[in-house]
């Protein structure tokens, strides 16, 4: 909620008044006492959780990761903040790898980057999904954000109304869109399959990897589905005119995937 106030009054060319900053001092507190509270408990949870229900635990650690880092970038005004935290980005990807494969191998259905679960299953918790999304957009170290993508085709899955494959190829988009060939020139194998190690192509291309130009980066995406119909709606993103102003650029793209291929329906089941 007090992200998409700040949100608004970017629109509006307004800053975020003093009850909205002392508001995000007190998320600031909150994170950190979360996470001492979660370390102090951590090895009772993991003596009385059954292990069906024990990737709960780790998966709300990479959440707060992920919150955390919402926090810390909310009163940012451009999208190069993010680049301060690719050890983050990069926790998040290895952390949910382990995840996955370990709740893969649970259910005898090991994945790996020569297998993809086809099929589509379904569980109205939240899991790893908006984790995934959120790298992907976000992130714009080449090989991580398609590291994420290529996570969230691995095993299609909904988590309520969140369709793997449909924000996997909007993400796929929004990441296209804002490259638009700007790695192209350095020759590299930027592509990444779901089970690599992002901190190993992290160790060989960043250091001589060029940053993505901030005029070439979307603000803000959203993706809005269809009341009626599965796997179609329109993605919406917003940046800045590369003019001076301080207009917005606003990007509206129709998409169907109802005809995608996704298997068959013998899908994989994420505990959460």
């Amino acid at each position: 909620m007090l992200t998409e106030q700040v949100r608004r009054l970017e629109f509006s060319g307004n800053r975020p008044p003093e009850d909205i900053l002392e508001q995000h001092r007190f998320l600031q507190v909150a994170m950190s006492s979360w996470l001492q509270t979660y370390i102090a408990s951590l090895k009772t949870l993991q003596q009385i959780t059954a292990p069906p229900l024990s990737f709960g635990i780790a998966l709300l650690r990479i959440f707060h990761t992920m919150a955390s880092l919402q926090v810390a970038t909310m009163l940012c005004t451009s999208e190069t903040c993010y680049d301060e935290f690719i050890s983050t980005f990069t926790s998040i990807l290895e952390t949910d790898n382990r995840n996955l494969s370990e709740a893969s191998e649970m259910h005898h259905r090991p994945l790996s980057n020569e297998v993809r679960i086809t099929g589509i299953s379904f569980t109205v918790d939240i899991g790893t999904i908006p984790l995934l999304s959120y790298v992907a957009t976000k992130c714009r170290v080449p090989w991580l954000r398609r590291q994420a993508i290529a996570l969230l085709l691995a095993a299609p899955h909904r988590e309520g109304i969140w369709d793997s494959v449909v924000i996997a190829h909007n993400a796929q988009r929004v990441m296209t869109l804002e490259e638009n060939g700007f790695f192209d020139h350095l020759g590299l194998d930027l592509d990444s399959r779901p089970f690599d190690s992002p901190a190993e192509k992290n160790n060989r291309y960043l250091p001589g990897v060029p940053t993505l130009p901030e005029a070439s980066r979307f603000r803000h995406v959203k993706v809005i589905t269809s009341e009626f119909t599965t796997g179609m709606g329109k993605l919406v993103c917003w940046r800045r005119n590369n003019d001076g102003s301080a207009r917005w650029e606003e990007v509206v793209e129709e998409f169907d995937l109802t005809d995608l291929d996704r298997g068959d329906t013998h899908g994989f089941d994420f505990p959460c």
